[in-house]
């Protein structure tokens, strides 16, 4: 994310239309990369709020002098 976090202050528009361009492309790949990073994200925070806490009452309920 830092790689991506320096495109982000990056301030270069581009000098001719290829450049624009290219510059343009490396805009939709970091859309691209944060769309797939917020889906790890939402899997992450399920499990955080749904699995996590039955796995802890089923493990509190095996073991209670743990």
């Amino acid at each position: 994310m830092a790689k991506q976090e320096a495109f982000l202050g990056n301030k270069d528009l581009g000098d001719s239309l290829d450049s624009a361009e290219a510059l343009l492309k490396k805009h939709n790949d970091f859309e691209t990369s944060l769309a797939a990073q917020d889906v790890k994200f939402s899997l992450l925070d399920e499990f955080a709020k749904v699995r996590l806490p039955s796995i802890c009452s089923f493990f509190a309920s095996e073991w209670p002098n743990l």
